[in-house]
This record gives C-alpha cells, structure tokens and sequence, in this order.
C-alpha cells in the first residue's frame, strides 16, 4: 500500500540520519519508531505496520513537502521502475537540506535534482517532457492534458502507442482531465517550481540526451 511505502521510507530516512548523529533525530529500532523533534514521527499503526504523524499537522511545510515529493515520484513510476530504496534517498536528502537551513521548497527541489534527476536520462523524450509539463501544470488539468496531447501528436506512431500503453490508454482521443487524474494527482500545485533545478535538469535531457 503507497502509506505503507510512504512511511517506510521516511522511518528509513531517519534511520539513516540518526546514524550520522543529526540532532533533533532519534531512532529506536527495536520499537519501530523514529522521531524528528518537533516536526514528524514515525511508529507502529493501530491496524499494523507504520504510519507517519507531522507535529504541526497535515498542511505543515514537512507535510506538503513529502506530498509534493510522493506525487512527483509516483509520476516518474509510470515509466520508470523505482524503488522504495529511490525514495529513502530522496527523504533523506530532502530532510538533511532542511536541517542544514535550506527551506522545504529548495531541499525538495535539491534533493530531487541530486538524487532522481539521473533516472530520468534514460526515458524516451515524450516521457521527460509529460513529467517536464506535470511539474509545470500539477494544478491546472486543462493546460496539462493540452501539453500531453501536444507532446504525443508531435511523436512518431510506433512511440505514441508505447506512450499510451504505459498511461493505460489505446488512443490519443482518450487523454481527458478524469483519465490522466487517476494517473496523475492534479488540482493541487506542487510546492516546487516547473522552472526550478530538478525542472531544469529534466528540460537539459529533453533538448540534449532525450531518446
């Protein structure tokens, strides 16, 4: 289950980071609980497993920052396999940028450029640039399901069909708001910027090493 996921690799996150002796982190693996003095904690669920709690609540700027970051990766697993060990690394570099004095909007975006960006090299040019236009239109459906049909109209028949396939899609006619909100989450704006450092460096692969 994506909380499931989601929690664990926050709890692995502060793991790592307790062992490199941060302050404000502390970890108790034997209990299954790890803490983040007062911004998030990580321990057993009533019904199993784990789940995470954020000290000032669901729109706190850690909350909307791992939001933000689970949106964007579940995106890049519609054409690339990830794993939970990719999204460790990612919380893990989100979270050390924030406690070295970075705000949660730069740490997101830096961790994301140093840590995932290169994954995307190797993805079709079609696919870095959807995942160029999410990061640009997460909250506006309409301009973002103009740029999907833009890109796949603009790419030859045999790799439009392999785009569709990966979206669960037969034909160009079925890209609509409803079908690409069950793939991707729209509405809610990102809180990192389409013109940003991990923007940036997806937009070099476009123009430069796209397939």
């Amino acid at each position: 289950m994506a909380a499931q996921e989601e929690a664990m690799a926050t709890y692995r996150a502060l793991i790592r980071l307790d062992e490199q002796g941060l302050f404000d982190i502390s970890a108790d693996r034997t209990r299954a609980e790890a803490i983040w003095e007062g911004v998030l904690s990580v321990g057993p669920a009533a019904a199993g497993g784990l789940q995470v709690a954020f000290e000032e609540g669901e729109q706190s700027p850690a909350a909307q920052a791992l939001d933000s970051f689970w949106r964007i990766f579940r995106a890049m697993r519609l054409y690339r396999q990830l794993g939970t060990a990719q999204a460790e690394a990612v919380c893990s570099a989100l979270f050390s940028g924030q406690l070295i004095g970075m705000d949660w909007t730069e740490a997101l975006d830096s961790a994301l450029a140093d840590t995932l960006a290169d994954q995307l090299q190797v993805l079709s040019r079609d696919e870095q640039r959807v995942l160029l236009a999410y990061l640009r239109h997460a909250a506006n459906p309409v301009a973002f399901v103009e740029q999907v049909k833009l890109v796949l109209a603009e790419t030859p028949a045999a790799r439009q069909r392999t785009h569709l396939g990966l979206l669960g899609l037969s034909a160009p006619a079925q890209i609509d708001a409803v079908t690409l909100s069950s793939r991707f989450a729209l509405d809610v704006a990102l809180i990192i910027s389409g013109t940003g450092m991990f923007a940036r460096r997806l937009e070099a692969f476009v123009y430069e090493r796209g397939l």
